[in-house]
Order: C-alpha cells, then sequence, then structure tokens
C-alpha cells in the first residue's frame, strides 16, 4: 500500500473455519519496494476457542527510495491441543514503504 498516513497497515488473512488441530509451523514472507519505515510483519495465529497468538515482531526496517527487501516471519503454533481458526499476516508501516 502506498501514502504517508501514520499507522497504515495490511492485513492477509484465510478463510476461516480451517479447523487444524496439532503443532503447525507458519511462515509468513512479505516483499516490499519503496521507501519508509515499516514497523511490524507478524503472522497471527487464531484458535475456534477466540484466543488468539502472535509470531515475533520482524524488526523494524528503513527502507530507501525504490529499495527492496524481503521481510519472513516464522510462527509455530504452541498449544498442540487447540483447533486453528484463522491464519492472518499483518504488515504495519508508519509512512510510505
Amino acid at each position: 500500500n502506498s501514502g504517508v498516513a501514520s499507522g497504515e497497515g495490511v492485513k492477509y488473512a484465510s478463510a476461516t473455519g480451517l479447523n487444524l488441530t496439532g503443532q503447525h509451523k507458519f511462515v509468513g514472507i512479505v516483499d516490499v519496494l519503496g521507501s519508509g519505515t515499516l514497523d511490524d510483519v507478524r503472522v497471527r495465529i487464531i484458535y475456534t476457542d477466540g484466543t488468539s497468538t502472535y509470531s515475533s515482531a520482524a524488526a523494524s526496517m528503513t527502507l530507501a527510495s525504490n529499495e527492496w527487501k524481503r521481510v519472513v516471519t516464522p510462527v509455530v503454533t504452541s498449544d498442540s491441543a487447540k483447533t486453528i481458526s484463522e491464519l492472518q499476516l499483518r504488515v504495519r508501516k508508519s509512512t510510505a514503504a
């Protein structure tokens, strides 16, 4: 997404009702081209009981004009007894990127 609004972000979400039980590993990959500061990239796992967990936040990064970077954020489900309903990849930036 483009622009300079503070806190801009985008969320990519799977369909709901995935019904995945057991321990899984997921990896979110985001390619960014532009300039500005990318503040936060995380994978969110939402369980059928309404709770959720996030991957560790990728380090904040600043991009020069027309610079390209790839951000990779792995996460492993922390509770193998819970059932996963939805996955989200969330990206937030503070300036154009």
